[in-house]
């Protein structure tokens, strides 16, 4: 297996690493930034809104249509917490370049739709689509409310914000109902 780690600039690290005995490939970007209460409603939002899809591939069924050219690779977001900190980020998956039928570099051309993911999105007038906006708002309050239905989960939030009260750790990783219901496509393109 072999590991590489290097710095491509100031805070930006490139991993990686190749294992042989998989047949799969993934990559993952992943942005990390201080948890703060103003910003963890966005932050949870925007990788949704990104994955809805690029200047080329407009929407979600475009999008579809193009990771299904790369053998059926997924593209997935991720928004985690770690200790005081929001991680958003993007995991794609495919096959290894060994297995593609025709020989294509497989690596190269997920690495450019992620790219496109993160860099090129979907845009209308300078700023988000309204639709995917809202559209993604309705499945972050959702997400939010069902932490009521799960004992563990809703226990482990008022834990977290009777003990960490007025502390960074304490501040939920998805953002309140409150704040992702201020958002619109405007704000959210600027954050």
């Amino acid at each position: 297996m072999k590991s590489v780690r290097k710095e491509l600039s100031p805070g930006v690290y490139l991993n990686y690493i190749h294992a042989t005995k998989f047949k799969t490939g993934l990559l993952s970007a992943q942005l990390v930034t201080p948890l703060d209460a103003a910003k963890a409603a966005p932050g949870a939002l925007l990788p949704a809104v990104l994955r809805r899809g690029t200047e080329r591939y407009g929407d979600m069924q475009a999008l579809s249509r193009a990771l299904d050219l790369l053998y059926g690779a997924g593209l997935s977001y991720t928004v985690r917490k770690k200790g005081e900190n929001q991680c958003l980020g993007f995991l794609m998956s495919f096959i290894d370049d060994k297995f593609a039928l025709g020989g294509e570099k497989l690596l190269e051309s997920a690495a450019g739709l992620l790219g496109e993911v993160l860099l090129r999105p979907a845009l209308e007038r300078g700023v988000f689509s309204a639709a995917y906006v809202d559209g993604e708002k309705d499945n972050l309050v959702d997400a939010i409310r069902s932490i009521l239905d799960d004992k563990r989960d809703y226990a482990d939030k008022r834990l977290l914000e009777e003990m960490c009260r007025g502390e960074r750790y304490g501040i939920p990783r998805l953002g309140t109902e409150e704040a992702v219901d201020a958002l619109d496509s405007v704000a959210l393109y600027e954050f």
